[in-house]
């Protein structure tokens, strides 16, 4: 019973966290509702760190990996992050992913430690 306790209690820290760092996000965007969506859907994400690698997402265990290249640009391996890459989408680059992990202050793994 007391480690489920620590863990609801670690959930809701990180939560308040995550939810934290995304007002400051909402406070610029004149309370867009695509925002308050997006910022909804990065506060359920969980993360983990698995053989050096970190990976985000609401599955258990998290599935998209995110890392950080040796010019300092983050990526994700999910299929959004691939699909906002494409020409014509600059400027819209972030998934929830690597929203989740920027939020979170996270150590992301640079390309090359692992092999990668």
């Amino acid at each position: 019973m007391l480690a489920t306790m620590r863990r609801s209690s670690a959930r809701d820290e990180k939560r308040s966290k995550v939810r934290e760092a995304l007002k400051v996000m909402l406070m610029m965007t004149d309370d867009d509702p695509e925002i308050h969506k997006f910022a909804d859907k990065v506060s359920e994400l969980r993360h983990e760190y698995r053989d050096g690698y970190l990976f985000v997402g609401k599955d258990s265990p998290p599935k998209h990996e995110i890392r950080r290249s040796k010019t300092g640009n983050v990526y994700c391996k999910c299929p959004d992050f691939a699909f906002r890459q494409r020409e014509g989408k600059l400027g819209t680059n972030v998934c929830k992913h690597v929203a989740y992990a920027l939020c979170m202050e996270l150590e992301i793994p640079e390309t090359g430690e692992n092999g990668i």
